[in-house]
């Protein structure tokens, strides 16, 4: 089984990998908004498997990191001619994402 301490970077790895495919590669959903959701989910697990593992870290760490990772895959998005273009939508998922992953975290790890 992995544990939590290997599971918050190889989370990030993922989520950098899914947001750097290559746009022709990306599987098309015809669901409003799925791709918002998809954000959301990856950058709330990416809070909380972070704040699980870092424990004594600050909250401010781990949203600052993942503010910089939400801003940076978008910023390669667009620097990269790979058919995909940045969304600052994502960033604003991306944002609620760590926000509600925090709040998760917070709340279950307080109930330990």
């Amino acid at each position: 089984m992995l544990s939590h301490r290997a599971a918050a970077p190889l989370w990030s790895l993922l989520i950098v990998v899914l947001c750097l495919i290559p746009g022709q590669d990306v599987p098309k959903v015809d669901i409003v908004g799925v791709d918002k959701i998809a954000h959301f989910a990856l950058f709330a697990v990416f809070a909380i498997v972070w704040r699980r593992r870092a424990r004594p870290a600050g909250l401010f760490i781990i949203l600052l990191s993942g503010l910089l990772l939400a801003v940076g895959t978008e910023i390669l998005q667009g620097a990269l001619s790979w058919g995909r273009q940045p969304d600052p939508f994502d960033v604003l998922a991306n944002t609620l994402g760590l926000v509600v992953g925090l709040a998760i975290a917070k709340w279950a790890i307080s109930d330990q």
